[in-house]
């Protein structure tokens, strides 16, 4: 809607007001488009055309269907080649309306980045599945936004690497997040942006959310980066959204309820937290499943917690902290039973 209403004042006789930001966003001179997590605007980019007329081009991201096994390596390879092709469909498309060429070498560079900061990321979670947490979820929606968005860069392969060095400085010295860790909790879901103050909050009472599977880095796999266009759709598909690297568990959205189970087990959690948001659909979908799911089958205690991710309408920080007090308490008396 922000957008809709942008375009159509830029096209109205008022134009944009005169006291927009840095003078407000110019007319745009291409539409890009993906179907990929987490911002499929297809449609969007099809609405917006209504109002401006230049070149688009919409990249669709294939993934494998959460119902199918992906252990077959010919399946595995369809869908890599495919994703290979719009990405060089969409090379051509850069390279007809800008009139620059790409720089292969410098691709081939930026996929070697991202696969090292990968690696390095494989290497703290490790780290972070310690006793006392050396990295809790509250730093860690933090520190993982150059993984997000420079990850090709140099930039970001040395600051993985000195956070990687703090993190083993601090497990190295028993460094915790509070001084007496009585709860180790998993985050399941966005980051609480509107509220980051409730991950203190919960510190407050003992309670470290020491892992959030959303921004879990998956197992590398060995990548030939000839071709690096190529590589690079091998390196988005395999363990980012659509499956593990052997295709064996195959995962929805942001994180499916085996792969929970399994950071339960790895990361000696006694709780999980879904915090489900609208605004963030891939991140939410299946959460209420999920959550039925770890109490059923693992018998893991759950707290649901209800928000947005930009709406503060959305959201109660009052009812969140009392919810979250008595679910302490239930954490609590289970650990007395178990001890007893």
């Amino acid at each position: 809607r922000i957008g809709l209403g942008y375009a159509a004042m830029v096209q109205s006789a008022e134009g944009l007001p005169v006291n927009a930001p840095l003078g407000g966003l110019p007319k745009p001179q291409m539409y890009l488009a993906t179907s990929r997590l987490c911002d499929p605007r297809l449609k969007f980019v099809e609405a917006l055309r209504r109002y401006f007329d230049v070149p688009t081009y919409a990249y669709e991201q294939l993934c494998a269907p959460a119902d199918i096994d992906c252990t077959d390596r010919r399946v595995l390879e369809h869908y890599v080649e495919y994703n290979a092709r719009q990405l060089r469909e969409f090379i051509q498309f850069l390279e007809k309306h800008t009139g620059t060429k790409l720089d292969r070498e410098r691709l081939r560079q930026a996929v070697k980045n991202s696969i090292e900061v990968r690696r390095l990321l494989n290497a703290i979670y490790e780290l972070r599945k310690r006793v006392p947490s050396p990295l809790p979820s509250a730093d860690f929606c933090t520190v993982f936004w150059p993984w997000m968005w420079i990850s090709g860069q140099d930039e970001a392969v040395e600051f993985y690497r000195q956070l990687l060095e703090e993190t083993k400085e601090r497990v190295a010295s028993g460094v915790g997040v509070v001084p007496e860790e009585r709860f180790r909790l998993l985050w399941a879901g966005a980051p609480h942006r509107l509220d980051m103050a409730f991950y203190n909050y919960a510190e407050k009472r003992g309670a470290v959310f020491v892992m959030e599977p959303v921004f879990d880095p998956p197992p590398l796999v060995n990548i030939d980066t000839s071709d690096p266009v190529r590589a690079l759709a091998e390196h988005i598909f395999y363990g980012m959204e659509f499956c593990n690297p052997d295709g064996s568990d195959v995962r929805w959205t942001a994180v499916g309820g085996n792969v929970l189970a399994k950071n339960v087990k790895e990361y000696q959690i006694d709780g999980v937290v879904f915090y489900t948001v609208r605004s963030c659909r891939t991140a939410s979908i299946g959460s209420k499943y999920w959550a039925k799911k770890l109490r059923e089958k693992w018998d893991i205690p759950v707290l649901i917690i209800e928000g947005d991710i930009s709406d503060p309408r959305a959201y109660s920080p009052v009812k969140a902290r009392e919810d979250f007090d008595s679910f302490l308490e239930m954490l609590s008396a289970n650990k007395k039973l178990r001890a007893h």
